[in-house]
C-alpha cells in the first residue's frame, strides 16, 4: 500500500487591511511636515485636500509622497472632509489636522485595528491637547479612525462628526489606545486670534442655521469662554443643558464647562451644583474634582480644598490617563498637585506636611521658585539648616545675583559659623548692589571675626562717610 505524504500546513497569517490618511489643509507649511512624518510608516496612501494655500504647503505634501487635490474653501468643515475622503482607496481612513501628530507608541495599536468589518465602524482616539504653557494638556476623544466604503460621512459646518451618519447606518463604535498630540490649543498671538475668529463665525452661523442643535450651542459656549466672554458663553450653554441628547460623558463635560463659566461670573454656588451633577455622572474624572478644589479654596474652606487635592492624587495614581469616561478631561501632573498641596498646607500653617508635599513635588521634577522659597522658609523656621542651604544654593544657581537669596544664605552661614563662606556671599551682594549698606555692615563684623582688621577698618570708614546726596539732605533740614 502506497503511503500518502503528509504535509504540515503553515498557519495563514491575516492580511493587514490598508489605511488612507485624509487631511484638509491651508497654509500649513510650518506644521505639516511633522504630522506627515508621524504617520508615514503606517499609512498606505496620503491624501491631502488643499483649500487655497499660498505658501509651500502643496510642495511639502508632495515631497512626502502625498497626493494633493485642490478645492475652494466654503466655510464648511464637513463638506471639505467629505470631499477629502472620496479619494480614499483603502479599507480604513485616519483623519488628522496638520497641528496633530500620531505618537510613535500608538503605531502598533493602530495596525492591530486594521481588520475586516461588516458594519460601519468608528474608533475613538485619545487626543492630548497641549495648552499655551507647552506642558499641561487636556484630554479629549474623537472618532479619527473609521472603516471606508460603507457610507460613513461627516456632518457639521464646524466640529464635524461621523456619529449621525453611523447612527443612520447602524454602525458601531469602539475605544482604542491610539493617542494623538494636538498642538493647536497652544498657539498664541495672531495665529490664535485668527483661529478663534474663524471658529466663532462658523459656530454662530451653525447655530443660526440650526438653532435646536444642542452640540452647536455647547461648542459656541466653549468658544465664547476661550474668548473670555462668559456671559455670552452661559447663554448658549443653558440652551445645550436644556437638551437631553448627550451621552453621560458628553453631559458631564458640559456640566464642567458650565461650572467654569459660573465661576468666572462670580456665582460659586451654581458652579458647585454643576460640578456635583458632573461627578454624579462620571465620578472618576479630574475636571470636576479640580473645580471643587478651586471652589473650596476660594471660599476659604482649606480643609475641604485639601481633601479634593488628595482625591486628585488618588485618582492620578489609580488610573491610566487613557481610562477616560468623560468627553473632555484635564490632565494634571502628580508633581503639580503635590506642589499645590504644599502651598495650601503652608496657608494652613502645617509646615512639616507642607515640606513633605513640596519635597515630593520636587522629586517629581517640579522646581517652581516659589516652592523652593517656601521650603527655605519652612526649613529656617524648623532649624533644618541642611535643607535650607540646599534650596538656597539651588536658587542662586538660577539667579546668582538675587540679593535676598545671598542674604539668607549668608545669615545661615553665620549661624553655622562658616565665616569665610558668609564673607564670600556678602561680597557678592556688594558687587551686585554697590549701594547695599547692609552688606557693608555685615562685612565689617565678619572681617573683624576672621582677623582682617584692616579691611574692617577701611569699610567702617566708608560707612561713616556721608554720600553727597545725604549731605545735601542734612543741609536742607
Amino acid at each position: 500500500m502506497t503511503r500518502k505524504k503528509s504535509f504540515t500546513s503553515k498557519p495563514i497569517l491575516p492580511v493587514r487591511q490598508t489605511l488612507s490618511l485624509c487631511m484638509i489643509v491651508r497654509n500649513e507649511e510650518e506644521m505639516l511636515a511633522e504630522c506627515l512624518a508621524s504617520v508615514r510608516d503606517v499609512v498606505d496612501e496620503m491624501l491631502i485636500l488643499d483649500t487655497g494655500s499660498t505658501d509651500g504647503t502643496i510642495e511639502l505634501a508632495r515631497s512626502f509622497g502625498a497626493v494633493v487635490h485642490e478645492s475652494a474653501w466654503e466655510d464648511d468643515f464637513a463638506k471639505a472632509r467629505n470631499a477629502s475622503i472620496q479619494y480614499a482607496k483603502s479599507d480604513w481612513i485616519l483623519w488628522l489636522d496638520a497641528d496633530e501628530r500620531l505618537l510613535p507608541e500608538s503605531i502598533p495599536q493602530l495596525k492591530k485595528l486594521l481588520k475586516p468589518v461588516k458594519k460601519p465602524t468608528l474608533y475613538n482616539v485619545h487626543i492630548r491637547n497641549i495648552k499655551e504653557d507647552g506642558c499641561t494638556f487636556s484630554l479629549s476623544k474623537a472618532h479619527r479612525l473609521f472603516s471606508n466604503n460603507i457610507g460613513l460621512q461627516f456632518s457639521g459646518r464646524i466640529h464635524e462628526q461621523l456619529v449621525p451618519s453611523a447612527i443612520k447606518l447602524k454602525g458601531v463604535e469602539f475605544e482604542s489606545k491610539i493617542i494623538l498630540l494636538h498642538l493647536g490649543y497652544g498657539f498664541t498671538g495672531d495665529r490664535k486670534a485668527r483661529k478663534a475668529r474663524r471658529n466663532l463665525e462658523l459656530l454662530q452661523q451653525l447655530v443660526t442655521e440650526d438653532p435646536g442643535n444642542a452640540y452647536a450651542h455647547y461648542k459656541l459656549g466653549e468658544q465664547y469662554n476661550l474668548l473670555d466672554q462668559p456671559a455670552e458663553a452661559l447663554e448658549h450653554l443653558k440652551v445645550a443643558l436644556s437638551r437631553e441628547n448627550f451621552t453621560p460623558g458628553m453631559k458631564a463635560s458640559l456640566f464642567n464647562v458650565t461650572a467654569e463659566t459660573y465661576l468666572r461670573l462670580g456665582e460659586p454656588d451654581r458652579a458647585r451644583k454643576m460640578t456635583d451633577a458632573s461627578l454624579a455622572l462620571v465620578p472618576h474624572q479630574t475636571s470636576a474634582i479640580y473645580l471643587r478644589y478651586r471652589l473650596a479654596e476660594q471660599a476659604g474652606e482649606l480643609s475641604g480644598a485639601l481633601g479634593w487635592l488628595d482625591k486628585l492624587l488618588t485618582l492620578r495614581e489609580a488610573r491610566s490617563s487613557l481610562n477616560q469616561n468623560i468627553s473632555v478631561d484635564v490632565s494634571i501632573d502628580s508633581g503639580q498637585i503635590l506642589y499645590t498641596k504644599g502651598m495650601l498646607l503652608l496657608k494652613m500653617e502645617e509646615p512639616a506636611r507642607a515640606r513633605a508635599a513640596l519635597e515630593a513635588a520636587r522629586n517629581l521634577g517640579i522646581h517652581h521658585i516659589s516652592a523652593r522659597e517656601s521650603l527655605v522658609d519652612i526649613s529656617l523656621k524648623t532649624n533644618d539648616y541642611s535643607t535650607a542651604e540646599t534650596e538656597l544654593e539651588a536658587l542662586l544657581t538660577e539667579a546668582p545675583d538675587e540679593i535676598k537669596y545671598l542674604n539668607l544664605l549668608a545669615i545661615l552661614k553665620v549661624k553655622q559659623q562658616d565665616f569665610p563662606r558668609a564673607i564670600q556671599l556678602y561680597e557678592q551682594m556688594f558687587i551686585a548692589d554697590p549701594g547695599n549698606r547692609l552688606a557693608l555692615k555685615r562685612l565689617v563684623g565678619l572681617y573683624s571675626k576672621v582677623g582682617e582688621v584692616e579691611k574692617a577698618h577701611r569699610l567702617l570708614q566708608e560707612l561713616n562717610r556721608e554720600s553727597p546726596s545725604s549731605a545735601e539732605s542734612s543741609k536742607g533740614a
